[in-house]
């Protein structure tokens, strides 16, 4: 991933990125059958990003299984949660 130019922002993403590494198994139970481009698309469709997708998404990266097609959808949510046009949900 690139440098990003806005500490405090990087710093409370890597927050929520940890946050999410502490409740994994919940990702993989029967209730989130999606691809990550169907929850890419209902993240961007929304304008909001659920703790249950902040935790697949921490999932797909700590398991290295990012394309290079999804991390630069990922830095596209991190980029439209700097802008403002993406909300973080509890």
């Amino acid at each position: 991933m690139r440098s990003h130019p806005n500490p405090p922002l990087a710093a409370k993403i890597e927050r929520i990125i940890y946050e999410l590494s502490l409740n994994l198994m919940k990702i993989f139970d029967s209730k989130h059958p999606k691809t990550l481009e169907e929850l890419f698309g209902d993240i961007l469709f929304s304008g909001q990003m659920t703790k249950s997708d902040r935790y697949r998404l921490r999932t797909a990266i700590l398991r290295n299984s990012l394309t290079e097609e999804h991390q630069d959808i990922i830095n596209r949510l991190i980029y439209s949660t700097k802008r403002g046009r993406l909300r973080m949900m509890d």
